[in-house]
């Protein structure tokens, strides 16, 4: 194995992508409110925000699927030239999305897009509908406008939307990952379709199958949600106050 080294191979994708994902995914659910916002601030309904996250998870799906088949190409990539001794195809993330794109057109940049919908959607609703609620009572208890509540407050309310993420569609990221490392030509894949692939997991090991690496997810998601939100918070205050 590569030792620590081995542990980051693959991010190069995330690190470039995930600028696009995350503009794409507040830019969508802060623009998705004007749907139901009758003047400029004004708070929406549990429900509203809800739908906005659906909109969002639906919008960024077309985003995020290809930031994640790459990374998923280049790990699984590592396992096959430990494990069976097979040449690496693909020199680096960028090679990986140009060979894909080259032998299977755009169709396999967005291979496994049925899972990556099928969790970001109702997922990004679940989440953006908690972090508001959270945010509400927390207006309520300290007698604040939520523009105006305290970052520990933004931090807990991402972190609560962040756990109900995982908690709820954990299993459905492990069919979208299990999609996306599968071959990018359709002739070899080893699942036929998104309900192919959740039986094949669940004869592998059942319900526990779809749990595998759950732990450590949880772990990074609490604080890495928790300090997400509380920077976009403070990047949008500073944009207000810079731009007017």
């Amino acid at each position: 194995w590569e030792g620590v080294g081995g542990l980051y191979r693959g991010v190069g994708s995330p690190l470039v992508g995930q600028m696009f994902f995350r503009a794409t995914l507040f830019t969508t659910y802060f623009q998705s409110q004007k749907l139901f916002m009758g003047k400029p601030g004004e708070r929406l309904t549990d429900l509203e925000y809800s739908i906005c996250g659906a909109i969002t998870g639906a919008v960024v799906s077309f985003v995020e699927g290809p930031v994640d088949l790459f990374k998923s190409k280049m790990q699984a990539q590592v396992i096959r030239e430990r494990v069976y001794g097979e040449k690496p195809q693909y020199r680096n993330v960028f090679d990986c999305g140009g060979q894909i794109v080259r032998q299977h057109g755009i169709r396999g940049v967005y291979q496994g897009l049925s899972a990556t919908l099928a969790r970001d959607t109702p997922a990004f609703a679940t989440y953006f509908a908690t972090v508001e609620v959270i945010r509400n009572q927390q207006s309520r208890l300290l007698g604040v406008p939520v523009k105006n509540l305290p970052f520990y407050s933004t931090m807990v309310a991402g972190a609560t939307g962040g756990i109900l993420y995982w908690l709820l569609f954990y299993p459905l990221d492990v069919v979208k990952s299990a999609m996306q490392a599968d071959s990018a030509d359709i002739h070899r894949r080893k699942y036929l379709s998104f309900g192919h692939c959740v039986n094949v997991l669940y004869q592998e090991g059942g319900v526990q199958r779809f749990y595998r690496g759950f732990t450590p997810c949880m772990l990074r998601s609490i604080p890495a949600n928790g300090v997400l939100f509380v920077v976009v918070e403070e990047v949008r205050k500073f944009l207000n106050r810079t731009m007017g």
